[in-house]
C-alpha cells in the first residue's frame, strides 16, 4: 500500500506530524482528517457507533488504506465492520502493535476478527 487516507482524532498540528512522518517513509497521504480531540480520555470515551463515523468518514476513495494512528482510539473490535463499510484495509495503531508483536516473537500472526492484516492481508 502506497496511498493512504489518515483518520486521527489527535489536533490538526499533531496529526500533521504523523503525516509527514508517513512521507518520510515513501507513503503517499492522500487526505488527513483529524477530529481534534486533545486528550487520550476523551478518546476512549467514544461509544462504538461514533469510533466508526469518525473513521468512515474519513476515508478517501484514492486511498488503499485507511490509516488510524490513535492507540487510546478503542478500534479493535471494529476494525471488520469499519473494513467492510469502505472496502479497503483498516490499519490501527493498536493492531498494527499487537500483529508486529507477534510477528517479533515467531508466531504467525493471523486472526479472523481483527481485519485485513490479521488474514494475511485477504480480505
Amino acid at each position: 500500500m502506497r496511498k493512504v487516507a489518515v483518520a486521527a482524532s489527535y489536533p490538526d498540528d499533531v496529526a500533521a506530524l504523523f503525516v509527514e512522518f508517513l512521507g518520510r517513509g515513501g507513503i503517499d497521504v492522500v487526505s488527513m482528517s483529524a477530529a481534534d480531540i486533545d486528550t487520550a480520555a476523551e478518546v476512549g470515551q467514544l461509544p462504538p457507533e461514533q469510533v466508526v463515523a469518525l473513521v468512515v468518514d474519513r476515508d478517501h476513495p484514492d486511498a488503499d488504506a485507511l490509516l488510524v494512528p490513535d492507540t487510546a482510539m478503542r478500534t479493535l473490535a471494529l476494525i471488520d465492520d469499519i473494513e467492510a463499510r469502505i472496502g479497503k484495509p483498516v490499519l490501527t495503531a493498536n493492531q498494527v502493535t499487537v500483529w508486529e508483536g507477534l510477528r517479533l516473537a515467531g508466531v504467525s500472526p493471523v486472526a479472523g476478527r481483527l481485519g485485513t492484516l490479521f488474514r494475511g492481508g485477504r480480505r
